[in-house]
């Protein structure tokens, strides 16, 4: 696997509350070859319909996580096919989301020593948590023979901190404050954690992505 590095700084947007069902957010300029993740919280139980934009060519849902705290938090993935929208995405819920809090979280990534990236999605999961100060991210290892990317996101209740865990970058949201991390390396089993307080129920998404030389990718199941 070739080694994998963000391409830009990260994006992030939190709007106090929504109107309509359509929202953007501005990214980094698009780059043919590169990869988007995408992370979409809502304080609602409302589904995500379509995500376009950035210059992806097909985003794909890598996954939604529980709703059991009435938060919903999806995690889209694309490759970079074009300069369309190059630096909005624009996200679409399946109805109207007026008054809802939401934040998102996007990083374009970048697989400079390949000429013919093929990117694919290994693995996704998500932590529910009812209450504590522990912020759990979901436990993943790679499929494949690494190095591939963990890329996670969360939604806490209560005011939040960025994690600590070896081998994680840590940032947090404009919005919100939620913290984001990733790590490019990953290799092994990882379980990335952030706090918060007071204690009180948390959600977060996750996946694992890894980039091939010219083939095909696969999405995992």
């Amino acid at each position: 696997m070739a080694a994998i590095t963000t391409d830009g700084s990260a994006s992030s947007s939190g709007i106090v509350t929504g109107s309509g069902t359509t929202k953007t957010l501005t990214v980094v300029s698009a780059v043919v070859g590169r990869y988007r993740v995408l992370a979409i919280s809502l304080n609602g139980t409302t589904a995500v319909s379509t995500v376009t934009g950035g210059g992806v060519g097909t985003w794909t849902q890598a996954g939604v996580g529980s709703t059991a705290n009435g938060r919903r938090m999806e995690l889209w993935v694309g490759k970079v096919i074009n300069t369309t929208n190059p630096t909005t995405i624009t996200v679409t819920w399946a109805a109207s989301i007026t008054g809802v809090n939401i934040d998102m979280y996007s990083q374009m990534w970048k697989a400079a020593s390949l000429a013919a990236p093929v990117w694919f999605l290994d693995v996704f999961g998500f932590v529910t948590a009812a209450t504590g100060t522990t912020v759990s991210y979901p436990t993943l290892a790679p499929r494949t023979v690494g190095p591939e990317l963990y890329s996670g996101a969360s939604f806490c209740a209560n005011t939040p901190s960025v994690g600590s865990t070896s081998g994680f970058t840590w940032g947090s949201t404009s919005g919100y404050s939620n913290p984001w991390c990733y790590n490019a390396s990953t290799t092994g089993s990882v379980s990335p954690s952030a706090s918060q307080t007071p204690s009180g129920s948390s959600d977060t998404v996750a996946a694992i992505v890894g980039v091939m030389d010219g083939g095909a990718g696969f999405f995992g199941g």
